[in-house]
């Protein structure tokens, strides 16, 4: 089982293996023929096999699977939407309070660095849906502690307003169960 590369005149060419066997030929030769008398062709060039070089990885590694685009902007507009309605509620120190708690949560939560508050520019954020939920969550409880004015309104209700349009996307991805609130 694995990969191999091989790179002919210019042209790379792969063969993934599964028992023994090509699974999958990726080839940039002409679609004439079997993927055996493709490949041969590729070392039966008219001296120039010579220059012809062959790679081999014995397994491939799977690919992570990256959180959906729109999750990932869905999560930056709730958390802006935060901040924005905190500082609406008189919580003029909100962004700082919102900064602080990302600055908290970035050795246990990386995909934090892709959220801004303070306008840095942001990282691109690299996470599956359970990590970035995991991340958003966290940071949510931590300036929902630290920024809500609990004589104007509960977390409760803020989550409640900032997150309804959006609930069934939210709720898929788990962000609901990662809060201590019973928003729904």
């Amino acid at each position: 089982d694995g990969m191999m590369e091989i790179v002919a005149e210019d042209t790379v060419n792969y063969l993934v293996f599964n028992n023994g066997a090509v699974q999958r030929a990726f080839l940039s030769t002409t679609h004439h023929g079997t993927t055996v008398d493709r490949v041969a062709k590729l070392f039966a060039r008219e001296g120039k096999a010579e220059g012809t070089q062959v790679r081999r990885w014995s397994g491939l590694e799977p690919l992570p699977t990256q959180a959906p685009p729109a999750l990932l902007q869905a999560y930056r507009e709730l958390t802006a939407g935060l901040v924005e309605r905190l500082v609406a509620d008189g919580r003029e120190g909100a962004p700082a309070i919102a900064e602080q708690a990302r600055q908290n949560l970035m050795a246990q939560h990386p995909p934090m660095g892709g959220f801004s508050f303070n306008g840095r520019p942001t990282d691109d954020i690299i996470a599956d849906t359970p990590e970035l939920t995991a991340a958003v969550g966290a940071w949510l409880k931590e300036v929902l502690f630290a920024g809500t004015d609990l004589e104007a309104s509960s977390p409760e209700a803020v989550l409640h307003d900032l997150t309804w349009g959006r609930r069934h996307m939210f709720q898929s991805a788990g962000l609901y169960e990662r809060l201590p609130w019973k928003v729904l």
